[in-house]
């Protein structure tokens, strides 16, 4: 977010060249909430009181604050409902235990059966164990209640 100098204050204006320049923020990152209201606060400590900013670009970056922000709670949000499905994954996979599945093997054309007697979340996805391996939910084609 490019900012521009509107002093006559040296110092104000090479301080506002060096913040544009590294408007990506560290690393080549988005600047965050704080760098912008850092990045902001120096381009009002420094403007020049007789030719203050004008007020348009004062608005739109203001906007553009809101809209960061509001990016970053959505970026929460959605980190978070991600989280809530795989529990949920989970919790649907723990009604299996002790039950009997039919499943597809890999390399093989014959499905497999077995007791559920473990699961667990790996890498975003529910994995059961049956007769001692580790397989997908998704393996599953088939549920018995074991007798």
């Amino acid at each position: 977010m490019a900012v521009s100098a509107t002093t006559t204050n040296p110092n104000a204006a090479a301080l506002l060249d060096s913040l544009n320049s590294a408007s990506p923020g560290p690393g080549g990152k988005p600047i965050d909430k704080n760098q912008f209201l850092k990045l902001l606060s120096a381009q009002l400590k420094y403007q020049n009181p007789m030719e203050p900013m004008n007020d348009a670009q004062f608005v739109g970056q203001m906007a553009q604050f809101s809209t960061v922000e509001g990016i970053q709670q959505l970026n929460q949000s959605m980190a978070q409902m991600s989280s809530l499905q795989g529990l949920q994954g989970l919790t649907q996979a723990a009604s299996l235990l002790g039950k009997t599945v039919t499943y597809d093997q890999p390399n093989s054309t014959t499905a497999g059966r077995g007791v559920v007697n473990a699961i667990r979340f790996d890498n975003g996805a529910v994995q059961l164990s049956v007769k001692g391996s580790w397989m997908s939910l998704s393996q599953v084609k088939g549920i018995e209640n074991t007798a």
